[in-house]
């Protein structure tokens, strides 16, 4: 296993809420404005919502927007964790890990589960029908119409939240977390 924090590609959100979902439930996002207007009235920063056999998580900056999001794997963790950046400065992805490695950081584990059948996970605009999202190019940063993959073990999962919000040297920093943590294994 890698002692090193694996960041994926950029999500450069330009307004409005970002959906994650498995990618067999693509189907199962029509995105109609009834959709859009639903996810946009989500709770802050995370709503889940029943998509078909499964759930779509919806995310939402804590103050205001999420401006960027990321896929973050931690070395000895298992799962994935989600990162949705409200406000950052320079430095922000090795602040967060040194963040993350601390105790202190309040963790919400809800109750519904989550399986993730097909192995991967996929970080889009809640705008638009999951089913009809591309890649974005390795090299670009991914936006609306667009989706930045990730793998995880297929199975089942619970999902834990946490906001962070605080000020360091000089920088305030406050992201929305949802990790995905394996069960039974």
């Amino acid at each position: 296993m890698s002692r090193v924090a694996w960041w994926s590609q950029t999500f450069c959100n330009d307004g409005g809420p970002l959906i994650v979902l498995p990618h067999e439930l693509v189907g199962f996002w029509p995105g109609t404005q009834a959709d859009y207007d639903r996810a946009c009235d989500a709770r802050r920063p995370f709503d889940l919502f029943r998509a078909g056999p499964g759930v779509v998580i919806v995310a939402s900056g804590p103050d205001t927007m999420i401006y960027e999001a990321n896929w973050l794997r931690l070395p000895g963790q298992p799962g994935i964790t989600f990162v949705g950046w409200d406000t950052g400065g320079e430095g922000e992805r090795d602040w967060l890990v040194s963040r993350l490695s601390r105790p202190g950081l309040d963790w919400h584990r809800h109750r519904q589960r989550v399986t993730v059948g097909t192995g991967v996970l996929l970080l889009q605009h809640a705008a638009g029908p999951a089913a009809e999202v591309r890649f974005a190019p390795a090299e670009d940063c991914a936006c609306i119409g667009q989706a930045v993959p990730v793998g995880i073990e297929p199975g089942r999962y619970v999902l834990e939240t946490a906001t962070v919000d605080e000020e360091s040297g000089g920088e305030r920093y406050c992201c929305a977390h949802c990790r995905w943590v394996p069960i039974g294994r």
